[in-house]
């Protein structure tokens, strides 16, 4: 039987952690761009935004991309009953 879209597997938001290893900086540096406090370089604070928005753009088309295929999938479960 198809998922429901409420069943959808869920991958966590992009943590602390995981922007920061990807910028290459600390995790208190991720965090005091996020709370925009303390000093924080332009082209530091640049590289953590760009890399906390291309991490949240990627998990919102991996959700889409599912959600999409379960759609595709009841709807043809439900075509294949009606005929």
């Amino acid at each position: 039987m198809a998922r429901r879209r409420s069943q959808t597997p869920q991958k966590a938001q992009p943590t602390m952690h995981d922007v920061a290893r990807v910028a290459g900086v600390s995790q208190m540096t991720v965090s005091r761009v996020m709370r925009g406090t303390g000093y924080i370089s332009k082209d530091v604070k640049n590289e953590v935004i760009k890399n906390t928005l291309s991490q949240l753009i990627e998990e919102l088309s991996n959700q889409i991309y599912l959600e999409n295929t379960i759609i595709t999938e009841e709807y043809e479960l439900y075509k294949a009953k009606t005929t």
